[in-house]
């Protein structure tokens, strides 16, 4: 996830916040001001956290804490993942704390109750990782940028792949159940279908729950009826879900088939071996093995 936060992101920065300098007097540096509006409690708080970490690092060792010959404060607010909370925060980083640019945010939920705000007030706003299409589609604004993906870029691959190349036509796919989880397992869905696939269950759990039992025993029912099935999963579900998997006696008897961030590097410390044998995919993963990866994952 972090390393999405490249040299992309800081040219974005340049491009947006620099042309406003020519109106600063000679010698005066008055800081550029760019608000943090990330999760670090709740269920997205693993994502919003390294996210965070991520632009810091950025910042900190690549680009000395400045650009443009302008020192950098970075304001950090935590959105909690919930939609009123973010409206909130970023109201206080706009009309308060003044920042020129807002990275963020992680929650969907919180990007679509944010989009109008920082569209009226033409705040030049990245999204860090909230997927919800419309934001970059239906309801794009010229103030809104993405540094990830939307849902459907995000999942259409892994919908492609597992039909075309992994050859499984009956599925089920669980889904959270809000406006990312839906949103993804739609553009995988669609995918998978228009690349042979024949037929899917959907299970929704909450995001968050930490009690999949309910659901896992949704997909016992249906083991007879599928080929693999497939979990868009992310948050604290994701490592309890790769647990039960094999609790409930499902390994080994339906492929179990990812998203990457159902069995991201954080995850896998507490799901250990219980993970072997998943088939995910991701747009980034830490061990890709290229020197520049190297050297940031060291960092």
């Amino acid at each position: 996830m972090i390393a999405r936060l490249s040299r992309v992101l800081v040219g974005l920065v340049v491009a947006m916040v620099v042309p406003g300098a020519a109106l600063v007097a000679q010698g005066q540096r008055e800081p550029i001001r760019i608000g943090l509006l990330n999760a670090m409690t709740g269920p997205l708080a693993v994502n919003g956290t390294e996210i965070n970490e991520g632009i810091r690092l950025y910042w900190e060792d690549e680009m000395g804490g400045q650009v443009a010959g302008r020192p950098v404060r970075l304001i950090v607010e935590d959105s909690e993942g919930k939609a009123d909370v973010g409206l909130t925060k970023v109201r206080k980083l706009v009309e308060s704390d003044r920042v020129h640019l807002i990275l963020g945010p992680v929650s969907s939920a919180v990007a679509v109750a944010i989009r109008d705000y920082v569209h009226e007030r033409t705040i030049p706003t990245i999204i860090t990782q909230a997927t919800a299409n419309n934001l970059t589609a239906e309801k794009a604004s010229p103030s809104i940028f993405r540094s990830a993906m939307s849902s459907y870029q995000q999942e259409a691959a892994g919908g492609w792949y597992v039909a075309a190349k992994l050859g499984h036509k009956r599925i089920a796919v669980v889904a959270l159940d809000y406006v990312a989880g839906h949103e993804q397992a739609d553009g995988f869905i669609k995918a998978f279908r228009e690349s042979g696939g024949q037929s899917v269950e959907k299970v929704l759990m909450p995001l968050g729950a930490m009690d999949v039992a309910p659901y896992i025993t949704r997909i016992q029912d249906k083991a007879s009826q599928v080929d693999a099935v497939v979990g868009i999963l992310w948050g604290p579900s994701a490592p309890q879900w790769v647990k039960a998997w094999n609790e409930y006696g499902l390994k080994g008897k339906l492929p179990l088939l990812t998203l990457g961030e159902t069995v991201n590097e954080t995850y896998l410390r507490s799901v250990g071996d219980a993970a072997l044998g998943v088939v995910s995919w991701l747009s980034y993963s830490p061990v890709l093995e290229t020197a520049e990866n190297k050297r940031f994952v060291q960092a």
